[in-house]
């Protein structure tokens, strides 16, 4: 039986985020993921909290949530911020 790929991704993208959410926490935010299109490699997240409307939340998806994502599923490129 093949398994779901896209499933798959996105279970172990969602337990990822969860290990790093102690972070934005502690920053007074909060990240959920949304998804993940494996066509575009993009992982859509929401931003709650503080870091919903910081201004250096881009730089925390780009520098920190996507080179941790990177490191461990090649198929991801993108982080979007969903609103």
């Amino acid at each position: 039986m093949i398994k779901n790929l896209k499933s798959e991704v996105n279970k172990k993208i969602k337990v990822l985020i969860k290990e790093l959410s102690p972070y934005v926490a502690g920053h007074g935010g909060e990240l959920e993921f949304v998804g993940f299109d494996l066509k575009t490699g993009v992982v859509g997240v929401r931003l709650k909290g503080s870091c919903a409307h910081c201004a250096l939340s881009p730089i925390t998806l780009r520098f920190g949530l996507l080179k941790k994502l990177q490191a461990k599923f090649p198929e991801v490129k993108e982080v979007e911020a969903i609103e």
